[in-house]
C-alpha cells in the first residue's frame, strides 16, 4: 500500500461525521450512568444521615423522658419530706432540656409519683416528646438503724477511743463502733461488742426536722424551743420549769433550736428535741421521751410513731451536776456523746467565750444527794417514775461519732444505758424512697 492510500484511509476514519456521533453518544451514555450512580449514592447517603440523625434525636428524646421523672426520686432521696414545686426541669448533659410535671400523693409509708415529662429543645420552645408516668414508691429503711445500745461511726484516726466507760457504768445491749472501744475495770456489759464496716452514718441533721412530714404524710412545722426558754443570750437558751408535748399542729411533738441548748431543771418533754448546734443537760429532773404514739389531727385515729427523743447537730453532754436524767428513746449527735466526772466544769466543755455568763447558770451537787443512786437497776420497778436509781438513765440507743461516758465519784450506779427496740421507720434521714412500680399512664 502506497503512502497516498494509507492517508486517504486515516483521513476518512478521522473526519467521517457518523463515526463522529457515534463516539459522543458513547461519552454522553457512560457520563449519564456515572451521574446517575453518583445522584444515587448521594441521594443514599443523605437518607442515611437523615435517618441516623433522627434515631439519635429520637434515642436522646426518648432518654430524656425517661430519666426526667428520676430527677424526682433523687431529690425525694436527698429529701424525704420534699414536694415538688410543679414543673421542675433543668438541662441533660448532653444538652437537651426537659421537663416534668409532678404530683406527689401523701399517703403515709406508700406514696406516688404522677409524672409528666416533657423533652424539650433547646430554645424549650418546641416539645419533641412527652411521657406520662406512674411511679409507685415505698419507704427503704437505710442500713443504720440503731439496734444497739451505743453505735459509735468514729475510726479512731486521732488515736482515740471511739467508745469509752468509766467505772460504775452500766450498758445492757450491744455496743457497735467503727474505732477502738475501751473501758475501765467495774464496768458492766451486758451484751457483745461489734466492729462495724462501711456502714452508713445517717439519720443525724437537725434541719430535717424543722419540716417533718408525720406517717400519715402531712408535713407540719416544728414548734421553735426558743418560745420557752427560761433565759437566753445570742443564739444560745436555757431550758427551765417547763412540760412541752405534741399538739394539733406539731403533732409529733418536735421542737427545734438553732444553736446551743442548755436543759436546766424539772423539764419535761414529751416529743423530739431537734438541735441544730450542743445539747447539755445541766440540771435535775429532766425526762425526755420519744413518742410511742399520736393522734392524727385530719382523722382523729391514733397513729404509731418513732422518731427519736434527741437529734443534735454537735456534742451532747452530761454534766456532773446533771441528775435524775430520763431518757427514752434514740439519742442521735453528730459528733459526741459525753458523761463528764467532777474534775470538769461546765465552762471547759462549753464556750469559752461564754465563761462569764455560764457560771450563773451552774450548780454545784447538793451536800446531801436528796437521790438514792445506791440502788440498783433492777431494784426500781420503773426507772422513769422516780429519782432514785441511776442518775443518767437511757432505754433505747445512742449513736454519735463518740461515746465518752465518765462517772461521778460517790455515785456507784450512776450511768445506765439500756438498749431498747428503737424504730426510726418514719423519722427524717433513716429512710429514702425506692420505686416498686414504673408504668405507663393514661
Amino acid at each position: 500500500m502506497d503512502g497516498s492510500r494509507v492517508t486517504s484511509v486515516v483521513r476518512g476514519w478521522r473526519f467521517n461525521p457518523q463515526r463522529r456521533g457515534t463516539a459522543i453518544l458513547l461519552v454522553l451514555g457512560v457520563l449519564s450512568i456515572v451521574l446517575g450512580l453518583a445522584y444515587a449514592l448521594s441521594r443514599s447517603s443523605t437518607t442515611l444521615s437523615k435517618l441516623s440523625t433522627n434515631e439519635l434525636a429520637g434515642l436522646k428524646t426518648d432518654a430524656t423522658v425517661e430519666y426526667a421523672p428520676a430527677t424526682a426520686l433523687i431529690k425525694l432521696a436527698a429529701d424525704v419530706n420534699w414536694l415538688p414545686e410543679s414543673p421542675i426541669g433543668g438541662l441533660l448533659e448532653t444538652g437537651e432540656s426537659y421537663q416534668v410535671d409532678l404530683k406527689i400523693s401523701r399517703e403515709g409509708d406508700g406514696r406516688s409519683l404522677d409524672a409528666i415529662a416533657q423533652s424539650l429543645d433547646r430554645e424549650r420552645k418546641y416539645e419533641l416528646a412527652e411521657r406520662r408516668l406512674s411511679i409507685e414508691l415505698a419507704q427503704q429503711a437505710l442500713d443504720n438503724h440503731p439496734n444497739s445500745a451505743i453505735a459509735a461511726f468514729a475510726t479512731g484516726s486521732n488515736k482515740k477511743a471511739a467508745v469509752y466507760a468509766g467505772s460504775g457504768t452500766i450498758i445492757r445491749g450491744d455496743i457497735r463502733s467503727k474505732g477502738e472501744i475501751c473501758f475501765q475495770t467495774g464496768f458492766v456489759l451486758a451484751g457483745a461488742t461489734y466492729r462495724m464496716g462501711s456502714i452508713v452514718d445517717q439519720g443525724r441533721e437537725a434541719a430535717a426536722y424543722l419540716t417533718y412530714r408525720a406517717s400519715w404524710g402531712t408535713s407540719y412545722r416544728a414548734e421553735l424551743l426558743k418560745l420557752h426558754y427560761k433565759q437566753t443570750f445570742d443564739s444560745d437558751i436555757l431550758l427551765g420549769d417547763v412540760t412541752l408535748g405534741p399538739s394539733v399542729d406539731n403533732p409529733m411533738g418536735v421542737f427545734y433550736h438553732n444553736g446551743d441548748v442548755v436543759i436546766g431543771d424539772n423539764v419535761t418533754i414529751t416529743g423530739t428535741i431537734a438541735v441544730d448546734g450542743n445539747v447539755t443537760f445541766l440540771g435535775s429532773d429532766v425526762k425526755l421521751f420519744a413518742l410511742q404514739s399520736t393522734t392524727n389531727p385530719e382523722t382523729g385515729s391514733i397513729v404509731q410513731s418513732c422518731f427519736p427523743a434527741v437529734v443534735c447537730n454537735k456534742s451532747i453532754t452530761f454534766e456532773a451536776t446533771a441528775d435524775a436524767v430520763r431518757i427514752s428513746g434514740l439519742v442521735a449527735s453528730r459528733k459526741d456523746v459525753r458523761r463528764f466526772n467532777g474534775t470538769k466544769t461546765r465552762a471547759s466543755v462549753y464556750r469559752d467565750e461564754l465563761d462569764d455568763r455560764v457560771k450563773r447558770w451552774s450548780r454545784t451537787v447538793p451536800a446531801v444527794d436528796p437521790h438514792d443512786h445506791a440502788i440498783g437497776i433492777d431494784a426500781v420497778p420503773d426507772p422513769f417514775r422516780t429519782t432514785d436509781g441511776p442518775a443518767i438513765y437511757v432505754k433505747g440507743a445512742i449513736m454519735a461519732n463518740r461515746v465518752i461516758l465518765e462517772n461521778e465519784p460517790g455515785m456507784p450506779f450512776a450511768l445506765v444505758f439500756d438498749a431498747a427496740k428503737t424504730d426510726t421507720t418514719d423519722a427524717p434521714g433513716f429512710f429514702t424512697w425506692r420505686a416498686v412500680e414504673w408504668t405507663e399512664a393514661d
